[in-house]
């Protein structure tokens, strides 16, 4: 869980000779991305903790403090000056950060399972946190793929 988390927010970036709009655009998009990186790491190792014990103590507090950090995240890539052919990016990011939103919030609800959760109510919640992992991975793909074409697009280079 932690490694999927992790890797759906490392991207680097390296830029050669493209507009002014569409690096600051992707820079933009990248560095809310990179933001999120260590609240992200922090909640997802305090989740698995919780769940190895059966504490969830200041889960949903953690969790509910990075569901604002990622909000902002998207209300900056929404309010942002979107370059010609910048579209389809800004619209799969947001998608991709309301993906983060989701598999936090399910996260959340982790604190309901109690001190002694049943056999049952942790593989139903364990199915569908891995459901909630494809998803994310789904949603990471598409972000990746459609940033390197307008990477293309605009003569940027990624690594």
């Amino acid at each position: 869980m932690k490694k999927v988390l992790f890797s759906l927010f490392v991207v680097m970036v390296t830029f050669a000779s493209c507009g002014t709009d569409a690096v600051k655009f992707n820079d933009t998009i990248v560095n809310e991305e990179r933001s999120l990186e260590a609240p992200i790491t922090e909640y997802s190792n305090k989740l698995g903790q919780a769940m190895a014990s059966n504490s969830y103590e200041g889960i949903k507090e953690l969790g509910d403090s990075l569901l604002l950090k990622i909000d902002k995240s998207i209300e900056v890539i929404k309010n942002l000056k979107t370059p010609s052919g910048g579209e389809k990016f800004k619209e799969t990011s947001i998608e991709y950060f309301e993906s983060a939103k989701k598999i936090v919030a399910l996260g959340n609800k982790a604190e309901s399972l109690g001190s002694e959760p049943t056999e049952e109510q942790v593989t139903a919640f364990s199915e569908e946190y891995g459901n909630m992992i494809k998803e994310i991975a789904e949603r990471t793909n598409a972000y990746l793929a459609v940033q390197k074409e307008f990477a293309k697009e605009k003569n940027m280079k990624l690594k």
